[in-house]
């Protein structure tokens, strides 16, 4: 038997948030096969289909597979649940010290609430390191591309340490009984008002995609994009974050790379980071859409 040495540093976690059923079949394999570019890993998989009463498994399968794919597209739009994960044999533990979570459920539900659709993806720091932060953020944007087809509510990327995020439960509804209590008042805030009104954020994280009733309430698209573009930028107009547009939504991020976020960093956080955090902090309060009630 292996030893339970393998250990995990942090997590880069993606989350999103969708009105009603969220992404076709279709959509939900072009986000499945994304995760080739992880390299080709093992995965343990399973799904529920609407009725079953028996969750159906898959075997010897790889990120982005050809298999699961198929079955989304046949039979995607009547899946409730998709559950994907790689975690190695000497893992201290199969969720906090798990390398790739892929996962969707359209059947959310919180303390008897009805909880919007969500697509998560977590992916260890281990895995980033080898596959550099160049093609995770590829993988990020495509993410967010098929994901706008089906206009999400909102999206969140952040960089956590596992013991905090728990590879990114406290963003859904299989809650752990050990999270901390600012993450169980933001579940609360969230499923109980925010999502339902759909032009509100859940909060502001290193990378966040903002639904069109966002924009919206921000003054539309193009007016946030001019003042997004103002300020997160260097003294020479560089830009200091990412800004990736799409049909229905827009990404931004605190700053280029995700990973000066991250948790333990010996000098901090990134300065710009904290630049960035405090105009948008007032930028998007004073619009209400951090007031989730």
């Amino acid at each position: 038997m292996a030893k339970k040495n393998y250990k995990v540093d942090y997590h880069l976690i993606c989350a999103i948030y969708f009105v009603n059923d969220g992404p076709s079949g279709t959509d939900l394999a072009d986000l499945w096969s994304c995760l080739s570019r992880l390299d080709n890993r093992s995965v343990q998989i399973s799904f529920m289909r609407r009725n079953d009463t028996d969750i159906s498994t898959l075997k010897d399968s790889k990120l982005g597979s050809l298999e699961l794919s198929e079955i989304l597209i046949e039979k995607g739009n009547h899946l409730t649940s998709i559950g994907t994960s790689l975690v190695r044999t000497d893992a201290i533990n199969a969720i906090s010290d798990s390398d790739v979570n892929f996962q969707f459920s359209r059947n959310e539900i919180w303390n008897g609430q009805q909880a919007p659709a969500i697509l998560k993806l977590s992916v260890s720091s281990q895995v980033i390191e080898q596959v550099g932060i160049k093609s995770m953020l590829e993988i990020l944007n495509s993410f967010f591309h098929v994901a706008d087809l089906s206009a999400p509510i909102f999206g969140l990327v952040n960089v956590a340490h596992p013991d905090d995020a728990f590879a990114g439960m406290v963003y859904g509804t299989a809650w752990p009984g050990n999270a901390s209590l600012n993450h169980l008042i933001e579940q609360n805030n969230w499923v109980y008002s925010g999502a339902k009104k759909e032009d509100r954020m859940r909060g502001i994280y290193w990378g966040n995609y903002l639904g069109s009733k966002i924009l919206n309430r921000l003054g539309g698209r193009e007016a946030f994009i001019e003042v997004f573009s103002k300020h997160a930028c260097y003294y020479d107009s560089t830009p200091n974050a990412n800004l990736w547009q799409f049909t229905n939504g827009l990404f931004v991020s605190l700053c280029l790379d995700p990973l000066d976020s991250r948790p333990g960093l010996p000098m901090g956080l990134d300065p710009v980071i904290e630049a960035n955090v405090k105009w948008l902090v007032c930028e998007l309060g004073a619009k209400g859409v951090l007031n989730q009630w």
